[in-house]
């Protein structure tokens, strides 16, 4: 069997397989539950707690047991940066300071203006909960689509003849019009060099242009998402401590 086919094959079935990853995620957020809802199930480990934990006890500076709205910002900014040392670009794109106010003033039930450790923690595993489709979308893109559309382009442009384009160019007018001692420098680039530069160069494209410009559409509407379910499932949190009260 053809050897590209079923290179091309593989790569169907795993973006296949990242979609169907991105479209659970994003519909069911699947995990452990914490007061009757789900979250993501890292949300709920000890490193992760661990980490939310010395986040809180850095923004409490006066040591009380209780943080300000301000201090929760500071505190979902500085979870967020801590992350993206181990989960990568997807990790940082925090909610704006309108969207974690609010979260604060659903979690401040009794109107005190701080709220406590318990109170951070159950924000940030609702919050945090909803950047692993993100972070699903982002790395499906990264190692499964990028590739795919860069080999796809270059075979484009080998169909369509710019190679054999190119090389007339190169024959017909550099070897006559350029200068003797700028063919002798080049002469000294590897083939392999010019063999991969149209790939090198796409890739350099795809990421510095192209990709940006699909996350920057893909943020906003994870952004909406997560601010939105966190704030719903905030209010109905605790709408059932008030009936267990």
């Amino acid at each position: 069997m053809n050897t590209n086919l079923l290179i091309g094959a593989a790569i169907v079935l795993f973006l296949f397989g990242i979609l169907v990853l991105i479209y659970r995620l994003v519909r069911s957020k699947p995990g452990l539950v914490v007061k009757d809802r789900k979250v993501a199930g890292w949300t709920q480990s000890k490193a992760f707690r661990r980490l939310v934990k010395n986040v809180f006890e850095v923004c409490d500076e006066n040591k009380t047991g209780e943080i300000s709205k301000t201090e929760l910002y500071v505190g979902v900014l500085l979870t967020h940066v801590k992350l993206a040392k181990y989960l990568g670009a997807g990790a940082t794109f925090p909610p704006t300071r309108q969207a974690v106010d609010k979260i604060f003033e659903a979690s401040d039930d009794d109107g005190s203006g701080t709220i406590d450790e318990e109170e951070f923690t159950k924000i940030m595993v609702i919050l945090f909960s909803q950047i692993t489709s993100r972070l699903a979308a982002y790395y499906g893109i990264l190692i499964g689509l990028v590739p795919l559309i860069i080999s796809g382009f270059i075979k484009l442009l080998d169909y369509i003849g710019v190679d054999t384009a190119l090389d007339a160019l190169d024959k017909g007018v550099w070897d006559e019009y350029a200068p003797e001692k700028l063919q002798e420098l080049v002469s000294y680039i590897p083939e392999s060099v010019w063999t991969t530069l149209p790939e090198t160069l796409l890739s350099t494209f795809m990421m510095m242009f192209a990709v940006p410009a699909a996350w920057d559409y893909l943020d906003s509407y994870f952004k909406d998402v997560a601010e939105n379910t966190t704030l719903v499932e905030k209010d109905e949190i605790a709408e059932k401590e008030k009936k267990q009260d």
